[in-house]
């Protein structure tokens, strides 16, 4: 299954998800060399839509702790890649993959 883009905005995640546009990052040289990836690189991304939080064992929702429009960084490997285009990927991400937010 695939979701256009243009769509991205009507996915609304369950539990502790996110929905994050990811920022690509330059990986190459100013004259065009193509650097390689000897270990994961962390990725930032913008996040277009949080999930409500998850339920603990006694029943109360812990909210998510990210906004809207917050930029984190995360795992290069982290969640599952829900819509792409040309110039854009989005990923559905758990709260937990979040190393940090990027100010």
């Amino acid at each position: 299954m695939s979701i256009e883009v243009n769509n991205i905005h009507r996915i609304k995640p369950i539990a502790s998800y996110i929905v994050v546009k990811v920022l690509e990052e330059t990986k190459t040289t100013s004259r065009g060399i193509l650097l390689p990836n000897s270990k994961e690189s962390p990725q930032k991304g913008e996040i277009i839509s949080v999930g409500p939080g998850k339920k603990s064992e006694s029943g109360q929702l812990k909210e998510i702790d990210l906004k809207q429009g917050q930029v984190v960084v995360f795992g290069e490997y982290a969640g599952t890649l829900i819509a792409q285009d040309e110039s854009s990927k989005y990923l559905l991400i758990k709260e937990e993959d979040v190393y940090g937010t990027y100010e």
